[in-house]
Order: C-alpha cells, then structure tokens, then sequence
C-alpha cells in the first residue's frame, strides 16, 4: 500500500467513523429526552442538538472539501480534530446527561411536584422497610396522618392557587420540626403522612401537638393590597398510631391512622387524637408500671 493511499484511508475512517458517533449522539439525546415529561427540561433537547449539527456540517464540508486528497500527515489534522470533537460529545451525553436525566426521573417519581416532599408511592415503600426493621430490631415506629380542616374554604374563598399555597406552606413548617431520619410524604390531596422511626407513641404525639400548635400561630402570609388578605390561617387535624407487636403490618398501622384522624376531624378538627389501639396500650403500660 502507498504511503498516500495510506493517508486516504486513514482520513476517510476518521470522517465515516467521527460521522456515525455523532449519528449515535443524536439517537441517544432523542432517547433520553423522550424519558422526561413535556416541559421546560425537555424543550431544552434542541438546545442539545445544536452543537451536534454543527459538527456533523463540519464533517460534510470536509467530506466534500478533502475527500480523497490526503497525501502526508498533515493533512490527517482536520480529520483528526473533527472524530476527537465526535468522541468528546459522545463520551459527554453518555456520561453527563444520562446519569442527570436519570437523576430527573427519579426524583420526579418519588416527589410531589407542588409541595416539594415525598410522595405517597416513595413513603409506603420506606415504611414497609421501616416496619421490617422495627421487627426485626424491636424498635418503636410511629406514624401522624394530617390534614387542613379548612382547606375547602380557602380554595372557595380565595382560590385554588391560594390553596396550594397552604400546602407548600404548611410542607415547610413540617420540615422545621422532622428530624433526618424522620420522613414526610403528601398522602392525598390535602393529608400529610409522617414516619417517625425509633419513637414512642408518646414522643410523636408531642411532636404532633407542636406541629399543630406551630400551624395555629403561623398562618400563610399573602402579598395582596388588602391588610384582611394578607393572612390566611387554618388549622389541622392529626391521627397518631404506632406499630404494635410483631404481628403488626403496615396496612394495619396506616388504617389506624387514618381512624384516629377520622375521629380528630369529627371532633372538629384542631387538635390531636391517638388511635384508640395505642390508647388502650398506654393505659395498661401505666397500670403495670
């Protein structure tokens, strides 16, 4: 083989292979980007193509320009520029932007997009693995359902974008009282579920009564042209439970949340109730006490 010959096919690899990576690239940002939900993130996937057309232009005008006339090393530069160019935005989408799409999804799955906690579906598989290890350890879980007793009103009132306010304000109240290990999910339109491992019915019965007393005394402030709309105060209801025995399963302990809940709301909400089971269970640990 001649040494041009040799330069030729050396330089036309580089083209067809640099050309075929940059192909690849742009079916992995369309694969990608189909993952996401429509939105913002995924419009900006144009964005993401630019550079790639752009390269695969400099690859046609080279294509056009130098085909087959390579005679020296020198003339292996441009091609050479142009398959590393390919090889970077390769190894770029493969290893930067999928780990982060990726990253999206997940978070998306296990987070309410409104309040910006956990969500139901992320919340009931901790606990499952939480009352797994309360089993296992013998260790104390304790669980509070909430919800705003006047969350109705406020949206009939003021309006729904108001009443979403509430939530994300009321998530962020939440936050200042929950411990790392303690969890927080919206369970339903307007019911907050939080995990409390390793904690009495006692201690998460205190931190409830915190919670709602906090609530009580920091109603949602509005930035509106009226002093009567700048505030907007409600109150919520809480079921407590904790697990019981090593019997006990998740659907039970999750049922009886929602019953001591169920009976806070028919007492006219504002306040606090235990589930009647750990009701029962603290006054025959302090008769035998």
């Amino acid at each position: 083989m001649q040494v041009s010959t040799m330069y030729i096919l050396i330089a036309d690899t580089l083209i067809i292979v640099g050309g075929g990576i940059l192909i690849r690239v742009l079916f992995i940002i369309q694969r990608l980007f189909s993952r996401l939900p429509s939105g913002k993130i995924r419009s900006k996937k144009y964005f993401l193509t630019v550079p790639v057309l752009f390269f695969i232009l400099a690859y046609l005008g080279c294509l056009f320009a130098f085909w087959n006339t390579q005679t020296n090393w020198h003339d292996l530069i441009v091609p050479g520029i142009l398959f590393a160019s390919a090889c970077s935005l390769w190894l770029i989408y493969k290893l930067s932007l999928q780990p982060t799409i990726d990253f999206l999804l997940e978070h998306g799955n296990i987070t309410d997009p409104l309040m910006g906690i956990n969500n139901r579906r992320y919340l009931e598989r901790r606990l499952n693995d939480e009352v797994a290890r309360a089993h296992r350890y013998s260790m104390p879980l304790s669980v509070f359902l909430l919800d705003i007793d006047q969350l109705k009103n406020i949206n009939a009132t003021y309006s729904h974008q108001v009443g979403d306010q509430v939530l994300v304000h009321l998530g962020k109240l939440l936050q200042e009282y929950l411990r790392e290990s303690d969890e927080v999910a919206r369970y339903d339109r307007d019911e907050i579920l939080v995990m409390t491992p390793n904690t009495s019915i006692q201690d998460v019965q205190l931190l409830a009564e915190r919670i709602r007393q906090r609530v009580v005394a920091q109603p949602l402030l509005l930035h509106a042209r009226t002093e009567k709309e700048k505030r907007v105060a409600f109150n919520i209801s809480i079921g407590v439970a904790t697990l019981h025995g090593g019997f006990d399963s998740m659907d039970k302990l999750l049922q009886r949340t929602d019953a001591a809940l169920q009976q806070a709301r028919q007492a006219g909400g504002n306040r606090v109730v235990i589930s009647e089971a750990d009701v029962t269970e603290i006054k025959t640990s302090q008769i035998n006490s």
